[in-house]
């Protein structure tokens, strides 16, 4: 718990952490949200290029 309090503490860790817990898989319906992101992402994507 101390290690993870002083990570937290320094600037620009939040972000690495909520990455790290979004990257870690942790069930179906986290993989299917996922999935619908990604897809949210490259439709964003396609019609912001497009």
């Amino acid at each position: 718990m101390r290690h993870a309090a002083s990570v937290d503490s320094e600037p620009g860790s939040n972000s690495q952490v909520e990455y790290v817990s979004l990257r870690s898989p942790k069930g179906p319906l986290d993989n299917w949200f996922n999935t619908r992101a990604i897809r949210l992402l490259r439709c964003i994507t396609n019609l912001v290029s497009g």
